[in-house]
């Protein structure tokens, strides 16, 4: 899986939330520190990115909006 496909796929879910994928780009550089951008991410850093989409696909559907979900993306990941 690439980087491209992460960002699409954030785009996607968060799709009415965010305006278009450079903001899918902002939030994903907000939950993973390291310079994920210069190689394909890790297989965990995938894992742990598609681990953020279903919580915030669950956040959506449960009636949550941006700030519950920048709550969730703003919390240490381990």
């Amino acid at each position: 899986m690439n980087l491209d496909y992460l960002l699409d796929q954030l785009t996607w879910r968060l799709n009415g939330l965010l305006r278009d994928r450079h903001e899918a780009e902002l939030i994903a550089t907000k939950a993973f520190r390291h310079n994920m951008w210069a190689t394909t991410p890790p297989a965990q850093a995938t894992a742990d990115m598609l681990d953020l989409l279903d919580r915030t696909e669950a956040i959506q559907d449960a009636g949550g909006g941006f700030y519950d979900i920048e709550a969730v993306l703003g919390l240490p990941h381990g």
